[in-house]
Order: structure tokens, then sequence, then C-alpha cells
């Protein structure tokens, strides 16, 4: 927690930092800082999120969570096992992908303290600018002090497991994140065919909760949107990587040792190899989303849509197979896919959201959301129309 007169860090934006001074912490989330105008000798508060504040020449203590930044603009987030005098601390690590951990040596000028979220119980009164005149008066426009953004570059971290999580996903973001659009809007479809005045309806009553950014598709969409998420929420893993896929089907691939699949090209049916759907993919399935997310500690919940016009086959006079629209379908989708494998024991930290239409597509809650509720209105069902000649 900030107490009145602290010098920190304000991350105004990502990578630009200028030095402030606290003038009270009001709840967990939120601070009012002092800061001095450009060129004037006026200052001006202001309230800003807690975790956009850093502290300045902070002694560390066995524990402490920390961000270490290892080189300029690349951040990842640690824990202090000593500080040894005023330049070096010892620091520890896990390694990607594995529940091993490493300790390190380094500068404790690379090191800035990760915001503590308890609830404030204190009080305090403004601090006298008089007094401070020469620690807060700061040139905002500077970026001498700019550093990269931790929390979208966060990579890896020693986890405290007796620490309680909280539901990241949970988190209600009613400020648009930057790049990011109103899913409502963003998957809204235009025209007068049959479906699509329903489409239209479900996107208004659930995607108009949710903030939406579109992803490469290049057939990883699944991933891509994972990768988001895992850096949006700062989740402390490394974002994985097509040869992490891989490696995670090889390591699964036991479990699916009497599981058949129909072959696209000849119709037969054949072994499942699961890392034969990684050979130039077009939609990962969604085992794939239960094995990220059991990486991530997580459960998705997903909602599709698919719209086809299904065709009759019809012989003509030269006995050739001639085909004609015959029925017009949609079909409407919402399930929760948990971490594998998936039975009565299954635990998760974290709950989020994508859509599926062909393409994943990330989702940010910008209110609080009910995912049973959002299950309800998106339904599991198929609407069907007969096409006219």
């Amino acid at each position: 927690m900030f107490q009145p007169g602290d010098k920190v860090f304000w991350e105004r934006t990502p990578g630009a930092k200028a030095k402030v001074n606290v003038v009270e912490q009001i709840d967990a989330e939120t601070v009012i800082i002092t800061y001095r105008i450009k060129h004037t000798n006026k200052f001006k508060k202001r309230t800003v999120n807690a975790g956009t504040l850093t502290y300045i020449n902070q002694m560390f203590q066995p524990g402490d969570k920390v961000f270490w930044e290892r080189t300029p603009g690349a951040k990842a987030k640690v824990n202090v096992v000593e500080q040894i005098d005023a330049k070096t601390v010892r620091i520890t690590y896990r390694i990607k992908h594995t529940n091993k951990f490493k300790k390190r040596t380094v500068n404790a000028g690379t090191l800035t303290l990760r915001v503590s979220v308890e609830p404030s119980s204190s009080s305090s009164a403004a601090i006298d600018l008089s007094s401070s005149t020469d620690a807060s008066a700061v040139d905002l426009s500077s970026s001498a002090d700019a550093s990269a953004d931790a929390s979208a570059e966060s990579k890896s971290s020693a986890v405290d497991l007796s620490e309680p999580m909280t539901d990241k996903g949970s988190v209600a973001r009613q400020k648009r994140p930057k790049k990011f659009k109103l899913a409502s809007i963003e998957m809204l479809k235009d025209g007068t065919r049959f479906g699509v005045d329903i489409f239209n309806s479900k996107v208004a009553e659930v995607f108009s909760k949710f903030w939406t950014k579109r992803v490469p598709g290049d057939g990883w969409c699944l991933l891509h949107s994972a990768n988001l998420l895992i850096k949006f929420y700062e989740l402390q893993i490394y974002p994985y990587t097509k040869e992490d896929l891989r490696r995670i089907g090889r390591q699964m691939q036991d479990d699916f040792a009497d599981d058949w699949t129909i072959d696209d090209k000849t119709g037969t049916p054949v072994k499942n190899i699961l890392t034969n759907e990684l050979i130039n993919p077009s939609n990962l399935s969604e085992n794939w989303a239960a094995f990220l997310a059991k990486e991530m500690d997580c459960r998705f919940i997903i909602f599709t849509c698919q719209s086809r016009i299904d065709a009759e086959v019809l012989p003509n006079e030269a006995e050739k197979r001639k085909y004609r629209p015959k029925m017009d379908v949609w079909s409407f989708t919402a399930r929760e896919v948990l971490p594998y494998p998936a039975d009565e024991k299954t635990t998760y930290t974290h709950t989020f959201y994508l859509y599926n239409n062909g393409h994943y597509w990330p989702l940010i809650p910008r209110k609080q959301v009910n995912p049973n509720e959002l299950i309800m209105k998106w339904g599991n069902q198929t609407y069907e129309h007969i096409v006219e000649e």
C-alpha cells in the first residue's frame, strides 16, 4: 500500500514513466498523485490506477514480488530471495514451461516492486507541496525514465503457492483497451439473408459486454488468442509457440491412442494423431483449447456460430451429380472448456472468453458478466430455413 509522500514512478502510457508523489491511496486500485505541470510552478492532482505505480529506490525483502527488466523493454515477474547490498539482489524465477526454478544475482536497479492489492485501512490528508517541490517537480513529457510495459510483456515468475489467486478474467475493463473494439460492433453482419437477424440479436445481447481484437488468421488464431490473454491479464507464464503446441501434442498422444477420426481427403477412418492437426491448420479443435486451459490454469467459455447452405444432390440426365441449395442452416453453441483432462475434480483459477466463427476472437469483459447466463442467452440450438428456388 502506498503512503502519503511516497515517491513513485507513474507509467502514464506503456514505456513512458515519470516521477510523482503519492497524496493518498483510496482503495486497492485507486491512488491520488500530484505532479508539477510542465514549464510552470503549478501542481496538479490526479487519480490513477495503482497498477501504474512502482516505488523508487526500493529496498527489497525476501519474498517480495518484483518486475525484473532483463533487457530494455523486456520485463518478467520474479521473486526476491534476498538483497545482498544496495546494488545487488538475488532473485528466483521459473524456467520456461517447467516446474523448475532458478536463482540469479541481478542489479537492484533492474527491479521494481509490484503493487500490493491489500485493501486500504488508512485515510490521509494531502501532502504539503511546498515542502516536496524538488521531488515532485517533473516534466511529464520527458521519457528519460521510460521503460517497456511490464504488464504486457511479463514472461515468467516464481509462484508463491500460498498466495490466494484471483480470477483475472472476471475483472471488467470499462475503458476500451488500446487497439480493441466493442465486440458487438465488430461481429455484426449485414444483409437480409435468413439467420442474420437472429445472429445480430444474439451478438447485441451477449457481445455488447465484451471488447475484442482481431488476431492473425493464419490457422493459429487459437494460439494467438491464448497468448493475447496471457499478456493482457499478466499471467505468470510465457506466451506459447507453435513448437510448444507440438510438444504438448506429443505428450498427450498416449491418451488418444484409441481415438479415430475421418480423413478429410479420403473419407476413411484414420488414427487421431494430434500433431497432424498442426500441419497447415485452419481452425484448431477444442482439444487444443483444453490443453491450453491446463497450461493457463483456466477454463474457456467458447461461443460459436456456423452458418452454411446444405445442398441437395440430384442426378441429371447425363448421370452427373448436380448440386442446388436446399437448406439455410445456422448453428449456435456455447460451452465451457475445462483444463485437460476434465473430471469432477478439475479446478481452475481464471475464466476466459473466446468466440469461434471459423476464426478465434479473444473477448475481454467490459462489464461484470455471469458465464452461465451468457451461455443461456447465446444458446445451443440450430435454425433452419428452406431455400426457395
